[in-house]
C-alpha cells in the first residue's frame, strides 16, 4: 500500500556500533560526574552553613552566612535575607550577598513589607518570578534596586511564625529559577529560621538576663543604700543620749535604740522589740498605783494625733526598779492615718536631784538670811545686856544681893551669844579671820579636847598625813567644825563605838570634780567617821537644815550641822555626807590647799586684868546707829579712860571729826549703818585724818569688807556681842600695835595699777599719794613726809632703778618696795641692791602688797 501510495519506506535503523555506544556512555558519565560534583559542592556548602547555623548565636553572622550560601547554592547573581521586627521593635535586618556596600546600604533603608518580599512574609508562600525586562518596580521593589530578570523568594518560618524572607535574583545560567532551586531555597530558609529563632531567643534571653542582672544590681544597690541608711539611722539613734522606741497600734515595740535598752536595764534590742511596752515598763505609777493603758499619756498620741509631753512619771527597769523620766510621744502618720507612735525619754534622776538640791539651797539661803538678820539684831541686844551686866558686876561685890542674879543674866546672855554665833555661822554672815595653817597640827592640838568631849566609851583613832599641805582658813572656826562633827558622832554611839578622824591630802581630777561639783585641784580632806546608828536617806537629805534634828526635845538645837555647813561653805570648802542605817556615818570636808608657808606665831599682847586699868588719854569716835549700844560703848570707853565722841551715822561722824580740834586716835564703827556703811565712813575719815586707826564691829559682815565672807587681814574687827573687857583689850591692841608706816607714795605710769593700790591701801588705813612718773614721784617725796615708796621699775621718763638711787640719796631711811612685771629676778635683785627693801613681781594681789608692807 505504501508503494501504491508512493510513500517511501524509511530505511531500517542501523544497528548501533560499538564506537557510538562508547561516546554516548562517556557523555552520560561526564554529565553524571558534573552532577555529582555540583551536588557535592552544594552538599559541602549546605554542611558548612548548617554547622554555622548550629554554632553561631549571633543573628547578624547567621544572616550574612546564609545569604552568601544561598547565592552560591541556588546559583544567582545576588541573594538576600530580610527579617521583620516581629520579635521585637527595631530588630528588622537586611543581609545581601553579591551587592557592593553602597547598593546594599540603599536597599537596607526600604521597608521589609514592600512588594513581593512583604507579600511572601505576610502570606508565608514561596514565589518564582520571570521578569525579562529586569524592572525591579514590577516586583514592587524600590527603583534603587538593581535589575531583576528572575526572582525566587521563600518565607522564613518556624513553628508557624514568619520571621522574614530568603530570596535570590537573576539566575546564573538560566532565565528563571527551577523547582530544584525552590527546594534548596526552602531548605535553606528552614535551617535559617530555626537557627535565627534560636539566636533571637538567645539574644532575647541574654538581654533579659542582662536586664535581670541590671535589675538585681539596682536592687542590690537599693538594698545596700537602704541598709547603709538604716545603719546610719541606727548609728544616729544609738549615739543619742535620749532613749527612743517605736510602737505600733497594738502597743508593741517596733524598734528601740541602745540608750533605751541601757536605761531600761535590758541586754539587747530583742528583749524589747515585739513586746507590749506599757505592760513591761509603764504599768505602775511612782506611788505604786496601777497605771491603766487607756490613761497613759503615751497612747494619747494615738487618739489625739498630736505630740504628748510628760515629766512627772516613771518607767520600770528589768530589775523591777523605777526611775523618773521626761518623755515625748509623737504619732506616726502615714497617708493621713496614725500607724503608730515614736517615744523619746530621758532619765531625769539627776535633774530631779539637782532641782531638789536647788530648792534645798534656796530654802537654806532664805532661812540663812532670816537667821543672819535675827542674829544681827540679837547681837545688838546681847551686847547691851552683856555690857551693862558686866558694868554692874564690876561695881558689885559677891556679897551684894544682886551679884548672883547679874551673873545669871551674864551667863544666859553669853549662852544666847553662842546661839547667835551658830546662826551667823550657818547663814555664812560671820566674819572669818583666815590664815595659813597646817590642819594636821590643829587636829593634833585638839586631841585631848576631843577625848574629854566624847568620853571613855568611844575609841578614837586619829590619822594625820605627814606630808599634809597648807590651807587658809579660820582656825577657830575649823575647830568648831570638828567639834560639832565629833559631838554628832558621839550622840550617834550612845553605847560606845569607834570614832575615826583622818586628815589626808586629796587630789580631785576633772572627772571627779564634775561629778561632785568640786573644782579640780589639791585639797586637804578631813574625814570624821563613826559606826553608830547611821541615817536614812530622808534624814541625810535634811541633815544640814537649820533646826532639823532627830534628837529628843531638849537635847539638840538643830544648828550643829547647819553651822558646820555654813562655816565650810564660807571658808571655800566642800562637805559631803555618807550614811546608811546601822552602818554609821562619814562626813568628808575638803579645804583647798594653798602654796603659802605657815607664818610664825605672833607674840600676844598681855591681856589686862580689868578694863578699868586701861588709862590712855586718847579720843575715840564711836559710830553706831543703835542708841543703847552707842551709850554702852561710850560708858565703857569713858570708864576705861578714853575721851569718847559719838555719832549715829556717817553725816554726824564727819561733822564731829571736822569740828573736833584735837587728834582722834580711833574710829570705832559698826559695819552696817543706814545711808553710809562703815567702810565708806572709815575711808573718808582716813582721808580727813590720816593718822586715825579704824576698828570695825558688827553682828555680821554685810558690806564690802567681807563680801566673800572673810575679813581682810589688814582690817581690825570685833564681833558682836562684845564684853567691855574684850572691847577695851581690842582697842588697846589696835592702838599699841600701830604701824610705823602711815603715809605711802605710789609711783606707776599705769593709772589702773595706781588706783587699785590706792584703794586697797586706803582701805587698810594708810594715807596714799599718787605719782604717774619718776619726776613727779621725786617731787612728792620731797614735799610730803612719806614712810614708804612703792615704785614700778619701768616708766617712760625715769627708770625705776634710777628713781630708787635718787630717793635713797635724798632719804636714807625711807622704805622702798620695787615692783615689775617685765624684768626677771636679776633686775629685781638689782633694785634691792640699790636700796629697795622688797621687790615684787607683777601681777600682784592685795594680800601680797599688804603682807610686804607689814613685814617692813
Amino acid at each position: 500500500m505504501d508503494e501504491e501510495l508512493g510513500i517511501r519506506k524509511a530505511p531500517p535503523p542501523q544497528a548501533p556500533t560499538e564506537e557510538l555506544n562508547a561516546a554516548h556512555l562517556r557523555l552520560i558519565t561526564d554529565k553524571l560526574a558534573k552532577k555529582n560534583d555540583d551536588l557535592a559542592l552544594v552538599n559541602g556548602r549546605l554542611s558548612a552553613l548548617i554547622e554555622t547555623l548550629s554554632t553561631g548565636p549571633d543573628p547578624i553572622l547567621l544572616g550574612e552566612a546564609t545569604s552568601k550560601a544561598a547565592r552560591l547554592i541556588i546559583g544567582a547573581v545576588y541573594a538576600g535575607i530580610r527579617t521583620s521586627d516581629a520579635i521585637r521593635p527595631g530588630t528588622a535586618h537586611f543581609w545581601y550577598s553579591g551587592l557592593d556596600p553602597e547598593e546594599a546600604a540603599k536597599l537596607a533603608k526600604a521597608s521589609p513589607w514592600d512588594g513581593v518580599i512583604g507579600e511572601i512574609i505576610e502570606k508565608q508562600t514561596s514565589r518564582r518570578i520571570r521578569n525579562p525586562n529586569g524592572d525591579p518596580t514590577a516586583l514592587g521593589l524600590t527603583a534603587a534596586h538593581p535589575p531583576v530578570t528572575s526572582f525566587i523568594g521563600v518565607p522564613i518560618v518556624s513553628r508557624g511564625r514568619a520571621y522574614g524572607c530568603l530570596f535570590a535574583s537573576n539566575k546564573l545560567g538560566g532565565e528563571e529559577f527551577s523547582d530544584e532551586d525552590e527546594r534548596l531555597a526552602t531548605l535553606l530558609a528552614g535551617h535559617f529560621a530555626t537557627a535565627y529563632e534560636n539566636s533571637c531567643l538567645y539574644v532575647e534571653a541574654s538581654l533579659h538576663a542582662k536586664e535581670l542582672e541590671q535589675e538585681n544590681a539596682r536592687r542590690r544597690r537599693a538594698e545596700e543604700e537602704m541598709h547603709a541608711s538604716q545603719d546610719r539611722i541606727r548609728l544616729i539613734l544609738d549615739s543619742t543620749v535620749e532613749a527612743i522606741y517605736g510602737l505600733d497600734l497594738d502597743g508593741n515595740c517596733t524598734f528601740c535604740n541602745r540608750a533605751c535598752v541601757r536605761l531600761l536595764g535590758y541586754e539587747d534590742h530583742a528583749d524589747l522589740v515585739g513586746k507590749h511596752l506599757h505592760s513591761l515598763i509603764h504599768h505602775t505609777r511612782a506611788d505604786g498605783s496601777a497605771y491603766a493603758v487607756e490613761d497613759c499619756n503615751i497612747y494619747k498620741a494615738y487618739l489625739k494625733g498630736q505630740p504628748v509631753y510628760a515629766n512627772d512619771e516613771v518607767l520600770w527597769r528589768a530589775d523591777g526598779t523605777s526611775f523618773p523620766v521626761e518623755y515625748w510621744s509623737h504619732p506616726i502618720i502615714s497617708q493621713g492615718s496614725v500607724v503608730g507612735c515614736v517615744v523619746s525619754f530621758l532619765d531625769v534622776t539627776e535633774h530631779k536631784r539637782l532641782e531638789e538640791k536647788f530648792r534645798q539651797s534656796q530654802k537654806m539661803e532664805a532661812v540663812g538670811q532670816l537667821a543672819g538678820g535675827i542674829a544681827h539684831d540679837f547681837n545688838n541686844l546681847l551686847t547691851v545686856i552683856i555690857g551693862y551686866s558686866k558694868l554692874q558686876l564690876a561695881d558689885a561685890t559677891p556679897q551684894d544681893p544682886s551679884y548672883h542674879r547679874l551673873q545669871e543674866i551674864q551667863n544666859a546672855a553669853e549662852r544666847a551669844a553662842d546661839l547667835t554665833g551658830q546662826l551667823l555661822a550657818f547663814s555664812r554672815k560671820q566674819v572669818l579671820q583666815p590664815r595659813v595653817i597646817n590642819l594636821g597640827d590643829t587636829l593634833r592640838n585638839m586631841d585631848q579636847m576631843i577625848r574629854r568631849l566624847i568620853g571613855e566609851h568611844i575609841v578614837v583613832l586619829t590619822t594625820v598625813d605627814d606630808r599634809l599641805g597648807q590651807v587658809k582658813i579660820d582656825p577657830i572656826q575649823v575647830q568648831q567644825v570638828v567639834l560639832n562633827l565629833v559631838v554628832n558622832a558621839r550622840d550617834a554611839m550612845p553605847h560606845g563605838g569607834k570614832l575615826t578622824i583622818d586628815v589626808i591630802t586629796q587630789e580631785i581630777d576633772e572627772a571627779s570634780g564634775r561629778l561632785h561639783n568640786i573644782p579640780a585641784g589639791k585639797y586637804v580632806m578631813v574625814s570624821v567617821s563613826d559606826n553608830g546608828h547611821g541615817m536614812t536617806p530622808e534624814v541625810r537629805r535634811r541633815v544640814f537644815e537649820p533646826f532639823f534634828t532627830t534628837k529628843e526635845v531638849g537635847l539638840g538645837t538643830g544648828l550643829g550641822l547647819a553651822t558646820v555647813h555654813g562655816i565650810v561653805q564660807q571658808s571655800g570648802g566642800h562637805i559631803c555626807v555618807y550614811s546608811e542605817p546601822e552602818m554609821g556615818t562619814t562626813f568628808k570636808i575638803l579645804f583647798p590647799m594653798v602654796d603659802e608657808p605657815v607664818p610664825e606665831p605672833q607674840r600676844a599682847l598681855p591681856a589686862p586684868r580689868n578694863y578699868k586699868m586701861i588709862r590712855q588719854p586718847r579720843t575715840i569716835l564711836v559710830v553706831e546707829d543703835d542708841p543703847n549700844l552707842r551709850d554702852l560703848a561710850q560708858e565703857v570707853l569713858t570708864s576705861a579712860g578714853y575721851h569718847v565722841l559719838s555719832a549715829e551715822n556717817g553725816k554726824q561722824a564727819f561733822r564731829i571729826a571736822e569740828e573736833h580740834a584735837g587728834p582722834v586716835a580711833l574710829l570705832l564703827t559698826d559695819v552696817v549703818l543706814p545711808e553710809l556703811g562703815g567702810k565708806e565712813i572709815a575711808r573718808r575719815l582716813t582721808l580727813l585724818r590720816p593718822d586715825i586707826r579704824v576698828l570695825f564691829m558688827s553682828g555680821y559682815s554685810g558690806n564690802a569688807i567681807s563680801r566673800s565672807g572673810t575679813l581682810d587681814p589688814a582690817v581690825d574687827f570685833i564681833q558682836k556681842p562684845w564684853t567691855p573687857d574684850a572691847l577695851c583689850e581690842k582697842i588697846r591692841a589696835v592702838l599699841e600695835t600701830r604701824s610705823s608706816i602711815q603715809r605711802i607714795l605710789v609711783v606707776d605710769d599705769e593709772a589702773g595699777i595706781r588706783n587699785w593700790l590706792a584703794e586697797i591701801l586706803e582701805a587698810a588705813g594708810y594715807r596714799v599719794f599718787l605719782a604717774q612718773n619718776g619726776h613727779e614721784g621725786r617731787a612728792l617725796a620731797q614735799v610730803h613726809s612719806v614712810d614708804l615708796v612703792i615704785t614700778d621699775l619701768v616708766m617712760p621718763d625715769v627708770e625705776g632703778l634710777e628713781m630708787i638711787r635718787a630717793i635713797r640719796k635724798d632719804h636714807r631711811d625711807l622704805k622702798i618696795i620695787a615692783m615689775s612685771g617685765m624684768f626677771g629676778p636679776s633686775v629685781l635683785r638689782a633694785a634691792e641692791i640699790l636700796g629697795a627693801h622688797t621687790a615684787l613681781t607683777k601681777p600682784l594681789t592685795a594680800e601680797t602688797v599688804l603682807d610686804s608692807i607689814r613685814s617692813l
